[in-house]
C-alpha cells in the first residue's frame, strides 16, 4: 500500500510513513508541511498570527519543543 496527499493530505502521508513504515510500500507527499518551526520561520508576517493560532506558537519554548525543532 502507498499513501499520498495534498497540503494536510501530504503530513499525513508523512505521518503515515513515520509510524507504519514497515507496513507501506512508499509514499507521496506534495506540499505537506515536513517541519512546523521551519515554515513558520518563512510565512509571511502579515500570516504568521493565524499559523500560529493553527499550529501553535513556536515562541513557546513547550511549543517549540512538540513541533519538534530541528537543527539547521
Amino acid at each position: 500500500m502507498v499513501v499520498a496527499g495534498t497540503a494536510y493530505g501530504g503530513y499525513l502521508a508523512l505521518a503515515a510513513l513515520m509510524n507504519y513504515g514497515d507496513r507501506l510500500r512508499g509514499g507521496v507527499d506534495i506540499a505537506g508541511i515536513s517541519d512546523f518551526i521551519g515554515y513558520l520561520s518563512t510565512t509571511a508576517p502579515y500570516r504568521l498570527n493565524l499559523r500560529r493560532a493553527e499550529y501553535g506558537d513556536e515562541r513557546n519554548t513547550e511549543m517549540r519543543s512538540y513541533c519538534g525543532e530541528f537543527p539547521r
